[in-house]
């Protein structure tokens, strides 16, 4: 292969890197939505009796506009919508993890883990 050759090769690859890269931040941003969509929505199947309707709904609004914005090619509104589902969904997913660990630990002594 002539250097010329590898040189174009070159260009091209350098040319089209940082398009690569944006391309693949906007997948892994997809991703991580999608990811926590999912595990909010399976929480709030398992144990939506722990907060108000209102609470509720307002954590699934949330959701809608993340599906909604996951759908499009806009990473920084995907990221703002991500870290809002998980400031609106924190004090309910602690509510979860604390209702699970009870269920998990009930009936269990502290020399059961030993």
């Amino acid at each position: 292969m002539s250097k010329e050759k590898i040189d174009q090769y070159l260009d091209q690859a350098f040319a089209h890197a940082q398009d690569d890269h944006h391309k693949k931040l906007l997948l892994d941003s997809k991703l991580k939505a999608k990811n926590l969509i999912n595990n909010v929505k399976k929480s709030l199947e398992q144990n939506s009796h722990l907060i108000s309707t209102e609470y509720y709904s307002k954590i699934m609004n949330v959701i809608d506009t993340l599906q909604n914005r996951n759908n499009r090619d806009n990473r920084d509104e995907i990221e703002k919508y991500y870290n809002k589902l998980n400031e609106v969904s924190a004090d309910f997913m602690i509510k979860h993890f604390n209702s699970v660990a009870t269920k998990a630990l009930e009936g269990k002594n502290i020399k059961d883990f030993r």
